[in-house]
């Protein structure tokens, strides 16, 4: 991990990337696709501003497929 990307994570980080997933959840207990998925698109825009890029690696055995 670099240390730019550890200096970018704050509490605010968390709380902000927190709300936009129970946002994202509440959306499809709502079944409202559309909201879930621009919530999951901010969601993945600020973890993504939080740690920087990630490959694939990092994946590797949450799915079935690799």
């Amino acid at each position: 991990m670099e240390v730019g990307h550890e200096q970018r994570r704050s509490r605010e980080d968390y709380e902000e990337l927190d709300r936009l997933l129970t946002e994202a959840d509440g959306s499809l207990v709502d079944e409202d696709l559309r909201g879930a998925n621009e919530m999951l698109k901010k969601a993945g825009v600020k973890a993504t501003s939080m740690w920087g890029r990630l490959d694939d690696r990092c994946f590797r055995g949450t799915c079935g497929r690799w």
